[in-house]
């Protein structure tokens, strides 16, 4: 007995449904490892300059433009985990035909 059988859904839509959530779940998926890998960069980036930041802005006199450059450094850095952070969410979630309102 097929899964549609008892639900009045006609295996056509069911077979449309099933791709469609397939191809959400894949492409969500992939979002997810670019997010992570693009923290990794910037880590790696962070890292690797850490030691030019420390001289250059760190032991140097308070100004504009070494605020705006930890600004935009750390900031930039933090959205970009918690974007990734975000889209591990989406990635997870359980999805069923019950979601599905609509497929085209």
């Amino acid at each position: 007995m097929s899964p549609a059988a008892g639900s009045g859904i006609s295996p056509d839509l069911l077979r449309q449904a099933t791709e469609a959530v397939t191809n959400e779940w894949s492409f969500n998926i992939a979002n997810t490892y670019f997010h992570y890998a693009a923290v990794y960069l910037l880590l790696y980036d962070s890292l690797l300059t850490f030691p030019a930041e420390i001289r250059y802005i760190w032991n140097q006199k308070i100004r504009l433009g070494s605020v705006l450059y930890l600004i935009c450094r750390y900031l930039g850095l933090l959205y970009a985990i918690f974007r990734a952070m975000d889209s591990q969410l989406i990635a997870n979630q359980d999805i069923t035909l019950e979601m599905c309102d609509h497929v085209e």
